[in-house]
């Protein structure tokens, strides 16, 4: 099936979210009931996507222009896409692809479902590490510096899961120049295939 949308079909897939809201971004696809990780089904989409309060008119636009692969349901990416689309709709501003490139680099408020909480650090806590940090934490970190890291773990999580696998992380270790020791330490210290971000 040809896209409706072929002038912007390209540049929406090279768009990302802003590192600012990358790891509010992060809640709201963990918030999302899904069956499988990697993908919200279409009637998973439309009971997530009404909470938003936009009408079915909107929520229809959403997903048109979100759906770059015009498949059953929304990978991550076009998961992304489709919260800004309705953050941009929330806004009262145009719900298209041309909207969102168009505001790639402006603040946009972040969108905002009913009954759902998403902290603005949630992503960021892992397993056996308890809640996000306090400003007292020694181990936190500024947001310049979390927004960094965000993106190397988005890089460095090739198909898009949610996880790195052992061997990636490895290799991940040995490129950022760390003591093999550390490594060993930090390996010895997480045990399992892959580390979750946001998990």
């Amino acid at each position: 099936m040809a896209s409706l949308f072929p002038n912007t079909t390209i540049k929406c897939a090279a768009w990302r979210v802003p590192p600012q809201d990358a790891q509010y971004y992060d809640g709201l696809w963990a918030a999302a009931e899904k069956a499988n990780p990697s993908m919200i089904t279409g009637p998973e989409a439309v009971a997530f996507l009404s909470k938003s309060g936009l009408d079915r008119v909107l929520l229809r636009q959403v997903w048109a222009a979100a759906n770059l692969r015009n498949g059953g349901g929304l990978n991550r990416h076009e998961f992304d896409l489709a919260m800004r689309l309705i953050a941009l709709g929330q806004a009262g501003q145009p719900v298209t692809r041309e909207a969102v490139l168009q505001t790639s680099g402006a603040p946009v408020p972040p969108p905002r479902f009913e009954g759902v909480v998403v902290s603005p650090a949630a992503s960021f806590a892992a397993p056996g590490f308890g809640a996000s940090p306090s400003a007292g934490d020694a181990w936190a970190i500024g947001p310049a510096d979390q927004a960094k890291y965000d993106a190397v773990f988005r890089n460095e999580d090739a198909d898009g899961d949610g996880k790195v696998a052992g061997k990636q992380a490895a290799d991940l270790f040995v490129k950022s120049g760390l003591d093999k020791t550390v490594g060993a330490e930090l390996r010895r210290g997480r045990a399992g295939p892959a580390v979750g971000h946001g998990q």
